[in-house]
């Protein structure tokens, strides 16, 4: 039966499961010379972000996008353990269904990384742009590259975090929808019955003699999560949570104010729009703001000036402008 299943670049069609390995691993090293990793970006992915943030709280994200977007709204329905989040735009559909809210309490730490990780191991390893699609469904990692990039401290944690966060991941359905002029773009992929509201996105993970394996929905289209691609710093992995929630927010933003970065040399983000990435309480009826909301904004800000400091020539700089009138 033939597959049709994109061919592979040129050079990879004869590696053995070894050689792949041993090239990956060594491509790997090369890439963390540089400063960035080139991460896919899309609202799809950034909606998924976003409801891993808030845990337990997802409640909250209509409310608190209502205060930054006017043109996207987002709703929440659902009962007892399982939500669904929907959100439409001019151009843009996304719906997630979260099966067991229960899964989502707590930091979420490990979730809310490793899936900008697997975006970027995608790109790195199995997504070709000449087909807009997968030559392989699978994406794969040593442990030992977790410790190396800070996203954990020693092998045992990272065994332990990968599993945690892989356990979350893999239990996530999406449908993602982008429209183009007249052409609309589905994760549902061709063939597939665009009345069908989600589908899995990985679909298993597995550890074996200290290697990640991550496999890949192979049945839904990922171009519409691959709509954009934008620079995400490699020191972001040694990130605390809400550090790292920020520094993804900036670097999504950063793709969308294209035409200020090359103007003026910079672009702004609003408090709002922070207040929401952080997953940070309302100031209304606030007893504390200072320490509920200004706090943890400043101290996120402070940890990614530490990282950007440790640079010889820092690639940007944070600027904290505050409103001082009555």
């Amino acid at each position: 039966m033939k597959s049709n299943r994109p061919a592979a670049p040129l050079g990879h069609e004869s590696y053995t499961t070894e050689q792949l390995k041993t090239a990956l691993a060594i491509r790997t090293k090369l890439e963390t010379q540089d400063k960035f990793y080139k991460m896919p970006t899309s609202s799809g992915s950034n909606l998924l972000m976003k409801t891993l943030g808030a845990g337990g709280n997802i409640a909250a994200l209509p409310e608190a996008n209502k205060q930054i977007s006017n043109s996207q709204q987002i709703t929440v329905k659902g009962s007892g353990t399982k939500r669904q989040i929907i959100s439409k735009g001019k151009n843009t559909e996304t719906i997630i269904e979260v099966g067991d809210i229960e899964m989502l309490l707590g930091s979420n730490k490990a979730a809310k990384k490793m899936f900008p990780y697997l975006l970027i191991k995608m790109n790195e390893q199995c997504y070709t742009y000449e087909n807009k699609a997968l030559y392989k469904d699978e994406v794969g990692f040593p442990l030992q590259e977790l410790v190396d990039i800070g996203f954990y401290k020693d092998v045992r944690a990272a065994r332990r975090g990968f599993a945690a966060a892989m356990n979350i991941i893999t239990s996530l359905k999406l449908k993602a929808v982008v429209k183009k002029g007249k052409k609309s773009l589905s994760t549902v992929g061709e063939g597939g019955d665009e009345d069908e509201n989600t589908r899995v996105m990985f679909t298993g993970f597995s550890v074996v003699n200290s290697y990640c394996k991550v496999d890949l929905n192979y049945k839904i289209s990922w171009q519409p999560l691959f709509e954009y691609f934008t620079i995400l710093p490699k020191f972001a992995f040694r990130l605390k949570n809400k550090p790292f929630e920020l520094l993804f927010a900036i670097s999504y933003l950063a793709r969308q104010n294209n035409k200020n970065i090359k103007e003026k040399g910079f672009f702004t983000i609003s408090f709002r729009t922070i207040q929401q990435q952080l997953h940070l309480p309302s100031e209304i009826k606030n007893n504390d703001p200072f320490k509920t909301i200004r706090k943890p904004i400043e101290d996120a800000i402070t940890e990614i000036e530490e990282h950007l400091a440790a640079q010889k020539e820092p690639d940007y700089v944070l600027h904290s402008v505050y409103d001082v009138r009555d």
